[in-house]
């Protein structure tokens, strides 16, 4: 494999994305930290002094042991914003990765290039699958090591100034293995959703106009003819229609099995995650994309 060749590849990608790979996540983040702060500038005095002394509370009592578990909630309510906007950039990429190149006729000078279609391909799905939400997950990583730094600051203005030692808080949050729970829930998370990440480029590649409606109209008139059948024959289910909302879907009962097992609320997340990754599933999505492939080396300029 020549390196060079991936190595511009991804760098078309991030030339084409630029606007939406570099700003997008750096707003976030100021909205973010604006909104912390004006929730910081709205507190009145006495929700201030009630702080001070959970803080002189705080210092008198060892850290709880499920310290750990408030700290990765608090750590996957700060990245919620970053992921769920990532998903829906996510969506716009595969939509237009191959629509737009046909559209503006850019695909004549690309495929111009030495560049086989298959590594095409495989860089726009893995820039889609794990680049961007890399990215976004990256920003709220920097989010947070500033939020903490600002805390850092807290901690020993406190120890200083107040002689309220908050130290013993930090040694219990774990920051570093709770960050790395999210970061390796990337892998479980891309294998889940690949057969829509395929689906989404086989329905931009294929498509002529509104590639949106490529992706989504097949499925929901797949999902109407069903309940008409089912309807008209009196059936209990509907198949197809079930087999999407279980697989696009996270079962509540199966947090609640794990943590009734005695799992932390990370190890029952993670281990969600993992069930929802199918064979089958994997099987479908390397048939959608053999497809894409298909369609880029036969069709690309149609």
């Amino acid at each position: 494999m020549n390196m060079l060749q991936v190595k511009t590849c991804f760098k078309k990608e991030m030339w084409e994305f630029k606007k939406i790979f570099l700003y997008l996540p750096l707003l976030i983040t100021a909205l973010v930290l604006a909104a912390l702060a004006g929730q910081y500038l709205l507190l009145e005095d006495y929700q201030l002094n009630g702080i001070s002394n959970a803080f002189q509370q705080m210092q008198q009592v060892p850290a709880p042991p499920e310290f750990d578990e408030v700290f990765f909630g608090m750590l996957t309510a700060l990245f919620m914003p970053f992921v769920f906007t990532a998903a829906i950039i996510q969506v716009y990429y595969f939509i237009t990765c191959f629509f737009d190149e046909r559209r503006d006729l850019s695909i004549y000078f690309w495929r111009s290039l030495p560049v086989a279609d298959s590594l095409t391909v495989a860089v726009k799905l893995i820039t889609g699958a794990l680049l961007i939400p890399a990215i976004f997950m990256l920003a709220a990583s920097l989010t947070m090591a500033l939020l903490l730094l600002m805390g850092a600051l807290a901690s020993l203005v406190l120890s200083v100034g107040y002689d309220i030692s908050l130290w013993h808080l930090w040694a219990s949050a774990d920051i570093f293995a709770n960050l790395g729970a999210v970061w390796l829930s990337l892998l479980p998370y891309t294998l889940w959703l690949l057969p829509v990440y395929a689906w989404l480029m086989l329905a931009s590649i294929i498509a002529n106009k509104a590639p949106f409606l490529w992706a989504v109209l097949p499925l929901v008139i797949l999902v109407l003819v069903e309940a008409l059948i089912v309807k008209y024959f009196g059936l209990t289910s509907a198949f197809f229609a079930q087999l999407l909302v279980d697989y696009l879907s996270l079962s509540a009962g199966l947090l609640e099995q794990y943590l009734q097992q005695g799992d932390s609320f990370k190890q029952a997340s993670s281990k969600i995650l993992f069930t929802k990754i199918d064979i089958g599933a994997s099987l479908f999505a390397a048939g959608l994309l053999y497809l894409t492939w298909w369609f880029r080396v036969n069709r690309g300029h149609h």
